[in-house]
Formats: structure tokens, C-alpha cells, sequence
């Protein structure tokens, strides 16, 4: 990088003598701009264990690339890893790896050698590799000797037993590269041996005598492996095993035995000869012996003998009531192990000597569609003459089946008795008739069928029709006073089903609380109050009645009815007959006159609620609705009526709204119909400066025709 600088320069030639003049001086600055790098990485080498001291053995190589005669010189050195750098070195200068001691007393076989290359910079810059050397300690292969071996099996040979040694050398003279294994590679013969890997001694695994291919003889190729690593491995060795086999098993004749005997066979008489040969042609292979070993009671009702292959009857057939007995005879040869055959005799002892018999042949049943499922609708009865189990017992089934009927009724193997296998609700045609077959057969062996069948109809009631309500509607009224428990009205349902699909029974169904004031008797229909509507304020309850048939599912009619509640049973009743009230002609409007009152007998609102109304029209009074106040409407000075009369009336607030006899109410207007009047006028009188403020001087008197008291002002 360069730097250019300005200078002032002063030059003198010598003392009071000086020059000032400028210069450029350019300062060039070289860096160590770069790390050495390893060409050609990563490092790896195999060299032998044996491999001399000092001998070089590889070389690493890096570069620098700041410029030529600056920082690229590149030195080495050794780092690294674990015990590498006391078997090698690097040369520092040119990257020649040595090695420095003997690799023969040292077991790795992997040396990881971290060699770090610095330049000549201050500070150096670095890096470093790691050079991988493999040591090839395992110079020699193993081999066998001789590579051919020969054995002989015998085809009853013990599992464990030794066959034969193989013999394996290595040349190598420690351990692990001097030690070798032994094994077998895999083949159809190698299952049957096994090869201990140490000893390299051939052992029988499993018994040649269950091998179906039967070889007369096994090849088996065995490998063998040092333990060095790597590894190395021998040429194969071949080992021919003879076998020595027992070929053939033993085999009945004419088998499988069967053979039918009546129970009465009497005790030592012969019940069948069997016999069995064997095909190998030596003894003890060819030599076979039989015996019975079973089945279960065969061994208690029968003998065999072995010498001349007898069946003969050991105990009395007739004290026992099995009608099937199995032997089961074996036939061995001499061969260890042995080769061996079974054979099964089937004994079959008639026991069953009667056919199962109707009682009845024909059944007719009449049921509901509501049948419960599982229970008995009918009995079959039947009877076998045999005095023993299992031939008397006797298996009902539904033969030549109504493919329908089957869907809906089934007969109990066992009992006989015939049951519903679903619902007859199920069936959407509404069937009212099922017709099958049932047919029955004993549990003999073999076994006996009755010689005809029986006949089964049922006939279902079923219910087709919903009930419905007649002399409707039942709407009813009601006053609120009626007593718990009178009846309100009646419904009436009917169903055109017969019994028991049109037993009917009723129930509330709603609406609202009219369940709670109102019920119904289950059977009669009818209804009646549940409890006191006195302190209700409801005028119509709504009554959803429901009729049931007694079907199941049960078909159902509603009906809607409504009662109405009479609350308002009075009507409001002023406390007089008549009203009066006088007054002046100077009252203002708005001024009360006099007040009506009626009562109602009714004991909750709106029903004794009073509202008062005048009966007709009229300009000069009104009446406060809700007090019965009456008061001016308007100035009655200008009028010359002495008196006016007019009707009220009372409504109450209840439904329907009742209304009172009018009652009369007179007002008699006082009016001022005449002027005063002075008595004895002309009046004088003398008085004196002497008289006081508010002395009498003269009475005066004067007079008025209207009724009423007047107030006299002297003017």
C-alpha cells in the first residue's frame, strides 16, 4: 500500500546559508496478506509396520501466495495428534515426513499426524492438516492344511457330537494378526452342523434324521480369518460328511382303519387285524413293533395285540353310551432315533335304534305385533323311543322355511319352542299371517330324522288404526270460583282396532301450566281441575289432550281445547242511589264538586279495579276516571240553569269488562240573581273635628234577595 507525504525540506550548505524548498517521499508498506494452504489434501498412506527408522515416508506441500520475496516462505512443523509425533517428523523446510522410531512394538494401526505450516510473517500466519497413516501390521494370510477333510454322521448322531478338526496356521506371530477363526459359510448342509470359531471343530447342530432331502452325504465349505486389521482370510476348506441314515419310516397297511360293530359284540371277539412293514432293508431299520397309545375311552372298551395286530373287545359296549371310539396305534422301527407311523381305527358302535315322532302335527297361535322378542310363543313337542342320550335327544329345526317367516321366528334347537328372532313391528307389509315348517332329527350317530314334519301357522293381531276423538270441539268456560276437582268436560276417543290395540287412555299433554290446573283421568277421559285457578290471573288455558291405543308402538290422536276462565263475575255497584252537591256560580273550573264511589266484589285486580265514566256528554263537568272526583269543566256565571243533572257510571277493568247501573247527579248553582237594597235611605250625621279615625258616625243597612249570606262593602 502506498502513502504519499508532503515534505518541507531545508538544505544548507553551511552556517547562514539555507534553501527551503518542498518534496514527495512515497513510503511503501508490504503486509502479510496471506495464510499458507496445503495443496492436494486430504493426506492419507498405508505404510508397513516394518517400515525402516528415518525412512521417508511422505510429503506435504504448502503454499503462500503474498509476493515473491515478502512473507511466502513456508516452514513446518509437527503438532499433533496423541503419540504420532514420537514416530514422526517433518523436515521444516520442505514438508518430508520421517519416520523416528520403530513402528514394530507399537499396536496402532492409525497414526493421525498434525502437521501445522507457518510463513515468515510477524506474526507468522498458520494452518494446519492432519496426515492420516495407516500401519499394515497383518503380513500374512492364515490357510488350512489340509484344505480336504472327510467325516462320517450317523442319522441318530447326538446333538453336540464332534465330527472332525480342521487345522489352520497363520504366519504371524502375535496377537490379534496371528489369531484365526473358524466358520462355516451357509449353505442347504450347514444348518445341520455348527464349527466351534476357536477350535475349528465340526459338531452335529441337529439331528440329520429330520433332514427330508435324506443326502448320503453334506458338503460343507469352512472359511477361516486372522484378526488383524485389516483382516485377511483363507482359502476355503472343503468337508465331505458321509451319512449313515435311516431312510424309511414304518407304514400301516389299507390305514385309515374303520369299522362298524353292534353294541352287544361280546367281551375277546375280534374287532379288525392291522399290520405295518417297513421299506429300509437292515436291520434294525427294517424291524417294527406296534402298539396302541390312545384315543381317551378306546383304551378302556379295547385290546390290541402286538405280535398279531388284533383289535378285540375288551369290556362290556352295552355299559357305555359313546356310539364313536378312536384308537390310535403307533409302528416303530430299531433306528435311534426312531423312525415311527400312526394310524387312526375308527370304531363306530350302533346305538341309535328308534326315529324321533311328532306328538302334534298341526299348531295354530294367534299373537300381538307387540310380542316381546325371546319369549315362548308355542311349544313342538316330539318323543324318541331310545332310553339313552344322546339318542333320544332330539334337534328341532324350521325346514321348507317362508323365507319370511324365518326373518321372524325362530325354534330353539333344544326345547321346541318357537320364539320371535326380531320384532313383527319390523315388518313393513303388516303381515297378519306366518306359515313354516319345523322338522326334527335325534343326536345318534348316525343320526335319525322323524318321518314327517310339523305344521306351524301364526296369526298376528296387529294395530293398524290410530285412535281419534269424536263430539268435538270441547271448549269450555268456566268461573274462576269452580271447585278442585269438578269436572270440566269429557273427551271421548274410539279406535277401529280390535282388542287390545283399541283400549285408549288419555293424557295432558300441554299447554304451558295448564297441565298443573287441569287433569285427566287415564281411562274415562275426563278432565278435571287439579287445583284452585281463584288467585290466577289466566282468562284461557290451552289443553293439548292425547289418545293412546295400547299398541307398541302406541298410535296417538291430539286434541286441542280451551277453557275460558270467567274471572269478572261482578259488576260494580255505586254506594248511592243518587247523588246531590250545591255550589256557587263563581267557582272556577277545575273545582271539585263531589265525589262518586262504587265497589266491586270481585277479589283480585283488574277484575274489582273501578273506572268511573259520566253517561253522557257533557260541556260543564267531567269526572276523574279513577277517583270518581267530579269536578267544573267550565264557568257556569254565564248560565241561568238552576241545577244540572246527569248519569255516571262504573266499569271495572276485568275480561269481558263489566259495567254498573247508572246512578243521577243533580248540582244545584246558587246564582246571584239580585242587587242589594238600602233600608231607609237618605242617611246623614253630624261629626266634630274631635272624631277619631275608625269612630261609628251612622249605621246604614241594606238587603239582598238572593239566598245565600252577603258580604256588604261600604264604598
Amino acid at each position: 500500500m502506498n502513502f504519499p507525504l508532503q515534505l518541507n525540506v531545508v538544505l544548507s550548505d553551511q552556517p547562514g546559508r539555507v534553501n527551503v524548498n518542498t518534496a514527495t517521499l512515497t513510503i511503501n508498506v508490504i503486509r502479510n496478506q496471506f495464510t499458507p494452504r496445503f495443496l492436494d489434501t486430504p493426506y492419507r498412506l498405508d505404510i508397513v509396520e516394518n517400515t525402516n527408522t528415518a525412512q521417508s515416508i511422505f510429503r506435504v506441500t504448502a503454499v503462500d501466495d503474498d509476493a515473491v520475496n515478502t512473507f511466502e516462505r513456508v516452514s513446518y512443523e509437527v503438532s499433533g495428534d496423541s503419540n504420532a509425533p514420537a514416530f514422526f517428523t517433518v523436515n521444516s523446510n520442505t514438508g518430508v515426513i520421517t519416520l523416528i522410531q520403530s513402528l514394530a512394538n507399537n499396536p496402532d494401526t492409525v497414526y493421525n499426524l498434525r502437521i501445522t505450516a507457518f510463513d515468515n510473517g510477524i506474526p507468522r500466519r498458520s494452518n494446519s492438516t492432519i496426515v492420516i497413516i495407516n500401519v499394515d501390521r497383518n503380513r500374512n494370510t492364515p490357510f488350512f492344511q489340509p484344505t480336504t477333510y472327510s467325516a462320517q454322521v450317523a442319522d441318530n448322531s447326538i446333538i453336540g457330537s464332534e465330527l472332525v478338526t480342521l487345522t489352520v496356521r497363520d504366519s504371524d506371530t502375535v496377537a490379534p494378526y496371528s489369531t484365526v477363526k473358524c466358520f462355516l459359510r451357509t449353505s442347504t448342509s450347514s444348518q445341520f452342523f455348527f464349527i466351534d470359531a476357536d477350535t475349528c471343530k465340526i459338531y452335529v447342530s441337529r439331528n440329520v434324521a429330520t433332514d427330508v432331502n435324506s443326502p448320503q452325504q453334506y458338503t460343507l465349505t469352512v472359511g477361516a480369518y486372522d484378526l488383524g486389521t485389516p483382516s485377511r482370510s483363507a482359502q476355503d476348506a472343503t468337508v465331505f460328511i458321509s451319512v449313515v441314515r435311516n431312510q424309511f419310516s414304518p407304514d400301516f397297511i389299507n390305514d385309515p382303519y374303520s369299522v362298524t360293530i353292534e353294541q352287544n359284540r361280546l367281551i375277546g371277539s375280534l374287532v379288525l387285524r392291522v399290520s405295518a412293514t417297513d421299506a429300509d432293508t437292515v436291520s434294525p431299520f427294517r424291524d417294527v413293533t406296534m402298539r396302541l397309545i390312545g384315543d381317551d375311552k378306546g383304551l378302556d372298551y379295547f385290546n390290541f395285540d402286538p405280535a398279531s395286530g388284533n383289535i378285540t373287545v375288551r369290556n362290556d359296549l352295552t355299559q357305555d353310551t359313546s356310539t364313536f371310539y378312536q384308537l390310535r396305534l403307533e409302528a416303530r422301527d430299531g433306528g435311534t432315533p426312531a423312525r415311527s407311523a400312526s394310524a387312526l381305527v375308527s370304531v363306530n358302535v350302533q346305538r341309535n335304534l328308534f326315529n324321533p315322532e311328532f306328538i302334534q302335527l298341526n299348531y295354530n297361535i294367534t299373537i300381538d305385533e307387540t310380542q316381546q322378542l325371546g319369549s315362548n310363543i308355542l311349544q313342538i313337542t316330539a318323543r324318541d323311543q331310545d332310553v339313552r342320550s344322546p339318542h333320544n335327544v332330539i334337534t328341532y329345526t324350521m325346514s321348507n322355511q317362508n323365507a319370511l317367516a324365518a326373518q321372524y321366528f325362530t325354534v330353539n334347537s333344544g326345547t321346541g319352542e318357537i320364539s320371535l328372532r326380531q320384532s313383527l313391528l319390523n315388518d313393513n307389509t303388516d303381515t297378519r299371517r306366518y306359515t313354516f315348517q319345523v322338522s326334527i332329527s335325534d343326536n345318534g350317530i348316525p343320526a335319525r330324522s322323524a318321518l314327517n314334519v310339523a305344521n306351524v301357522e301364526i296369526n298376528v293381531i296387529r294395530n293398524t288404526n290410530p285412535p281419534f276423538f269424536i263430539n268435538t270441539p270441547y271448549d269450555r268456560a268456566i268461573n274462576y270460583t269452580t271447585a278442585q276437582g269438578a269436572l270440566i268436560f269429557r273427551a271421548t276417543a274410539t279406535d277401529n282396532d280390535i282388542s287390545p290395540y283399541n283400549i285408549i287412555t288419555y293424557d295432558l299433554i300441554g299447554d304451558g301450566d295448564a297441565t298443573i290446573f287441569f287433569r285427566i283421568d287415564a281411562t274415562s277421559g275426563e278432565v278435571r281441575l287439579a287445583q284452585s285457578i281463584a288467585q290466577e290471573s289466566t282468562v284461557i288455558y290451552r289443553l293439548t289432550i292425547r289418545a293412546q291405543d295400547n299398541g307398541s308402538p302406541r298410535q296417538a290422536d291430539t286434541e286441542t281445547v280451551f277453557v275460558t276462565i270467567q274471572r269478572n263475575l261482578n259488576a260494580p255497584v255505586f254506594t248511592q242511589n243518587a247523588y246531590q252537591s250545591t255550589i256557587l256560580e263563581t267557582q272556577a273550573p277545575g273545582t271539585s264538586v263531589l265525589t262518586v264511589r262504587a265497589n266491586d266484589l270481585d277479589i283480585v285486580s283488574p277484575n274489582n279495579v273501578v273506572r268511573y265514566f259520566i253517561a253522557e256528554s257533557n260541556t260543564r263537568f267531567d269526572i276523574d276516571e279513577t277517583t270518581g272526583v267530579i269536578y267544573i269543566r267550565q264557568n257556569l256565571y254565564d248560565e241561568v240553569a238552576p241545577s244540572y243533572t246527569f248519569n255516571v257510571r262504573a266499569n271495572d277493568l276485568g275480561s269481558p269488562q263489566l259495567t254498573s247501573n247508572t246512578v243521577p247527579v243533580t248540582i244545584t248553582v246558587i246564582r246571584n240573581n239580585f242587587a242589594p237594597v238600602f233600608i231607609n235611605e237618605i242617611y246623614s250625621a253630624d261629626i266634630t273635628t274631635g272624631f277619631f279615625s275608625g269612630a261609628s258616625i251612622i249605621p246604614v243597612t241594606a238587603t239582598d234577595a238572593d239566598p245565600s249570606v252577603r258580604n256588604y262593602l261600604l264604598l
